[in-house]
């Protein structure tokens, strides 16, 4: 069982590496020497997504993206029922990099006017 493990790890290392490279290759052709300029690079896969965030099948985006999840169906008030308890993440506005760091914003924001108004 450990051997297979180590072997399947090892793959995947290989595999991410492999598929990077590529990758930064492509790149290459719109932003010359870019490799050059990079000081640390880290692929990641789904595999990655699973195992260090917890992500449902490695997907890197939340919750499915579907029409009956977006908008209402999110918790884009950040509320989470519980008073000074803020929500912020994927399963707020959106999926995807930007729309995570515009929840904390939000959230923080939040937290902030629930702060000030309960010390009145």
């Amino acid at each position: 069982m450990l051997c297979s493990l180590l072997s399947r790890f090892l793959q995947e290392l290989r595999f991410k590496k492999h598929i990077g490279e590529r990758l930064l290759k492509a790149a290459e052709k719109y932003i010359p020497d870019l490799s050059g300029h990079l000081e640390y690079v880290e692929y990641a896969t789904p595999l990655s997504s699973e195992y260090w965030v917890n992500a449902v099948k490695g997907g890197c985006y939340g919750p499915e993206q579907s029409p009956d999840q977006m908008g209402p169906g999110r918790f884009s008030d950040f509320a989470s029922g519980i008073d000074g308890l803020f929500l912020a993440g994927a399963g707020t506005i959106g999926g995807g990099i930007m729309p995570c760091v515009l929840s904390g914003i939000r959230s923080a924001k939040k937290a902030s006017e629930f702060l000030k108004s309960s010390r009145r």
